[in-house]
């Protein structure tokens, strides 16, 4: 079926974004912009009479013009983007989705070239990085994507999420509370990524947890002295936290053997999340995650 402009105006809902966030979401808009105008010269070059994106552009310009708006005002961490449209989050996504497919070409000409290991290293955490951000967004790409993504070969395509939630937790809380925690969750139809079960001898132990926190919808932290205590359970938090940066509910906090002010010493985001404590018992945690996590 030939290509034809369509926007769909039907609203999605606020989209909330960290700043920190937001210049990469821009930067995907910009590259999409570039592309498509890149195209439209080509058109006139060889003689249409009108360059065939037009109204693509036009969208384009109007939500760069007011992410940049957004993005200088006020003094919050977090933007705010009131009543977004399908047809806006579908270009954010095709914007992120371009950018991913130039960054896996960058990296495979790199490798062949000789690059540092370190180096590429790098690259593939800023493309995950994208990635993350992408797969929050749950619309498919505009299809304008696949109109100018010509020369860049393999668009990729995001996996579904392959478990219902991540538990991040420091392991002198295992066998008191987060393995029973785990496992009765899992009896009652949960995929759970947890290290015991999920990990094989051999497995990346970096590239394992990165895969999980990425594939996994929401993510159970279960917060004590001992979670703020190490640096792996803090690093899964901020992979967590940055994919809530787009306005989706991904933690679900569970206070263990700690209470407001030490969690809120550590973290006044965190202190500030509606939090099951374990000491209302295993049940009722249970009961509590399910309830959030099958909404």
């Amino acid at each position: 079926m030939p290509y034809r402009y369509t926007f769909d105006h039907s609203p999605w809902g606020d989209l909330r974004l960290w700043k920190q966030t937001y210049p990469t979401v821009q930067q995907g808009l910009e590259l999409l912009r570039s592309e498509i105008q890149a195209w439209n010269e080509k058109a006139l070059q060889n003689g249409a009479a009108n360059a065939p994106f037009r109204e693509e552009i036009a969208d384009l310009d109007r939500m760069i013009e007011y992410g940049q708006e957004q993005l200088s005002s006020g003094h919050d961490q977090m933007v705010t983007f009131s009543r977004v449209s399908v047809g806006s989050l579908r270009y954010l996504k095709a914007g992120l989705v371009l950018m991913m497919a130039r960054r896996e070409r960058e990296i495979s000409e790199n490798e062949l070239s000789g690059w540092p290991g370190s180096v590429i290293a790098a690259m593939r955490q800023g493309l995950e990085d994208i990635r993350r951000i992408s797969q929050d967004l749950d619309v498919p790409p505009a299809d304008i994507l696949d109109e100018v993504a010509v020369g860049l070969g393999r668009i990729p395509v995001e996996a579904p999420a392959e478990w219902d939630a991540f538990v991040a937790h420091a392991s002198e809380d295992k066998d008191s509370f987060v393995r029973p925690l785990a496992e009765r969750l899992v009896s009652r139809g949960l995929r759970v990524w947890f290290d015991e079960s999920t990990l094989r001898v051999g497995d990346s132990l970096r590239r394992s947890i990165d895969l999980g926190l990425s594939r996994s919808r929401f993510g159970i932290v279960v917060v004590s002295p001992s979670f703020f205590a190490k640096e792996w359970p803090q690093r899964e938090l901020d992979g967590l936290t940055s994919r809530e940066g787009l306005g989706n509910k991904v933690i679900l906090p569970v206070w263990h053997e700690i209470g407001f002010e030490e969690v809120r010493r550590f973290s006044p985001t965190l202190a500030d999340k509606l939090a099951v404590k374990s000491s209302e018992g295993l049940g009722r945690v249970v009961e509590e995650l399910l309830n959030a996590i099958r909404v």
